[in-house]
């Protein structure tokens, strides 16, 4: 097992055992980003996609490790076997605790609302820009005219 499955394995113990793909795949992601010092061989990389971060290797990583009987995976979500809920350790020194931290702050968060924090703070990762769920607005002292203008500019933002 890499320590990239681990990593998966890991986040799966952490969520009970079963996640939506769509919850793995952000977690990961910002697991990716957020980690402190992270090593390379346990993290994924993400591409800009239609909606959102994607990773080529997770998505693989996750037919190896149904494959391997680790993992029961359909088309929307995955579940760790119970047979297989004894962690691997396959992790760097120290990871587990970065992974749980990174966890601890985003796990609890509802789909949706960790998919509009993604999309809000890593706009780039998403390749349909104008898609995006719509911007709370600012309450400020700002003029009339400069709130004006900060909405039309975040608008074009969202159209790129």
């Amino acid at each position: 097992m890499t320590a990239r499955q681990s990593t998966i394995v890991r986040i799966l113990g952490r969520l009970k055992g079963s996640a939506s793909k769509l919850h793995l795949v952000k977690l990961a992601f910002l697991l990716s980003q957020e980690a402190e010092d992270p090593p390379r061989s346990a993290v994924y990389e993400f591409v800009p996609y239609k909606f959102g971060p994607y990773s080529f290797t997770l998505y693989y990583d996750l037919a190896q490790l149904a494959r391997d009987g680790w993992i029961e995976a359909t088309n929307t979500g995955v579940r760790l076997l119970g047979f297989r809920k004894k962690e691997p350790r396959d992790l760097a020194f120290g990871f587990a605790a970065e992974i749980d931290r990174i966890l601890d702050k985003y796990a609890h968060m509802p789909v949706g609302d960790l998919v509009a924090d993604v999309y809000r703070r890593y706009p780039w990762y998403t390749a349909r820009r104008g898609r995006l769920p719509p911007l709370p607005l600012v309450h400020s002292q700002q003029s009339g005219s400069q709130q004006k203008s900060r909405e039309v500019a975040e608008g074009a933002d969202r159209r790129v």
